[in-house]
């Protein structure tokens, strides 16, 4: 049987809301789907990437697979908030569209409800407030998150900006650092750039000073060693995480960058 984020389109997984207490503790989560959150009323604050983001009524912020992230609401003035979990072939096709993993651009981790209505209908996709929500189930609650999907492309989808070196270069990196966990071939970044991979293997260490090899094992290498100290995967579970084919060539490469394998590397952050 396939796993979700294997399946052809746009997967619902599953939505829901809460009022947080006003001493809920900060939440260091990571998932392995997609995850928007809309927050309601109150305000708080998401760290990602080492940014921490004020978040408050009328905004969402993104969630994406495998990054470690943490968020907190005001004690003083909780959240209320929903959120719609999702994966599939098509999740992050739509989310390039909207800009916050597109290539070339920086992700955009909170952003504002993209048409007044949002957040109502992310509250009635995570309540089940609408009867025919209640009477049809998860079928039409796939089909009202592609809706509100219609609503973030139409709002956020980004102009077509001309191509350079540098726009290049950083779209290759964003695209790396964003998809790690994917089998990405430097031969088809190339060609996703129309350019031949000697050229497009130039171009690269003009900006960089380092090869895309390199630069996709390196994110790679963050991005394991982040799951080894804040989460309880196996060694199995990151090297398919982290894109590679098998637990051994994980630990070799993890062991070639650090001297050590990740189960020590993991045993000395204790």
């Amino acid at each position: 049987m396939k796993k979700a984020y294997d399946q052809p389109g746009l997967v619902y997984l599953h939505s829901g809301a809460e009022t947080c207490v006003a001493d809920k503790p900060l939440q260091h989560i990571m998932r392995d789907y997609y995850q928007i959150v809309a927050v309601l009323d109150g305000r708080g604050s998401y760290t990602q990437g080492g940014k921490t983001h004020s978040v408050t009524s009328g905004h969402c912020f993104l969630i994406v697979p495998y990054d470690v992230v943490s968020y907190v609401q005001d004690s003083a003035d909780p959240w209320h908030y929903c959120w719609l979990s999702f994966s599939g072939a098509l999740a992050t096709e739509l989310l390039v569209k909207c800009g916050f993993i597109a290539l070339g651009r920086n992700r955009r981790p909170v952003f504002p409800f993209p048409q007044p209505d949002f957040g109502r209908d992310m509250l009635e996709l995570a309540t089940g407030t609408d009867p025919a929500v209640e009477l049809m189930g998860d079928a039409l609650k796939s089909a009202q998150a592609h809706l509100l999907f219609a609503d973030l492309v139409n709002a956020w989808q980004p102009a077509p900006v001309k191509s350079t070196p540098q726009k290049i270069v950083e779209s290759a990196m964003r695209e790396m650092e964003y998809n790690f966990s994917a089998p990405i071939l430097i031969q088809e970044m190339a060609e996703h750039y129309s350019l031949d991979r000697s050229h497009f293997y130039r171009l690269f260490m003009e900006e960089t000073g380092r090869s895309p090899q390199l630069y996709l094992r390196e994110c790679r290498l963050a991005n394991a060693k982040s799951m080894l100290r804040h989460s309880r995967m196996n060694v199995y579970e990151i090297a398919a995480a982290c894109g590679y084919e098998s637990p051994s060539a994980f630990t070799r490469m993890f062991k070639a960058e650090t001297g050590m394998t990740p189960l020590a590397w993991r045993r000395a952050q204790t």
